[in-house]
C-alpha cells in the first residue's frame, strides 16, 4: 500500500512472479501426482476405501494452497517477515484451513468426504508443507 499505483501500461505478474508461480505450480503438480500414483501412498491411506484415500487427496491439495499462500506474500524475503502487521492474511488463512477442515469432518456425501485419522491428516500437512523449503530453494537459486 505504500507503493506508488502502476502505470495501466504495466503488466500485471511481473517475471519474478510468473517464475515463482511455474516453479511452485510445477512442484505441486508433481507431489499430487505422485501421491495419487504411489501403490504404497494408497496401501497406506486408503485401507481400500477410494473415499478416505481422495478425502487426504482433498486435503493435500488444499494444505498445499495454505502453504504457498505463506510463499506468495513473501516471494523474496523471510517467510514470517511483517505477518504480525497483516491480521486480514492471518484471519483468511485461518478461515479457509477451518474450512477445509469443516468439510472433511462434516461434508460427509455432499463433498464426498469422511473424517480423516489426526495422523493422516498430519501427513497430509507435512507432504504439503514440503513446499515451504521447496519455495526457500527457488529463491536461492531463480531470481
Amino acid at each position: 500500500m505504500r507503493r506508488p499505483p502502476l502505470k495501466k501500461t504495466e503488466k500485471i505478474l511481473s517475471k519474478r512472479m510468473i517464475k515463482q508461480i511455474l516453479f511452485l505450480g510445477t512442484y505441486t503438480l508433481i507431489i499430487c501426482i505422485t501421491f495419487l500414483k504411489l501403490p504404497f501412498v494408497y496401501e497406506h491411506l486408503a485401507n481400500k476405501d477410494d473415499t478416505y484415500f481422495l478425502t487426504c487427496f482433498f486435503a493435500l491439495f488444499i494444505f498445499f494452497g495454505v502453504f504457498n499462500s505463506f510463499n506468495a506474500r513473501a516471494p523474496e524475503g523471510p517467510l514470517m517477515a511483517h505477518l504480525s502487521g497483516n491480521k486480514a492474511f492471518i484471519i483468511i488463512i485461518f478461515f479457509v484451513a477451518v474450512v477445509q477442515l469443516a468439510i472433511i469432518y462434516f461434508g460427509g456425501s455432499i463433498f464426498r468426504c469422511t473424517p480423516l485419522k489426526i495422523s493422516d491428516l498430519l501427513i497430509t500437512a507435512a507432504i504439503s508443507f514440503t513446499a515451504v523449503p521447496a519455495d526457500a530453494i527457488r529463491k536461492k537459486l531463480i531470481k
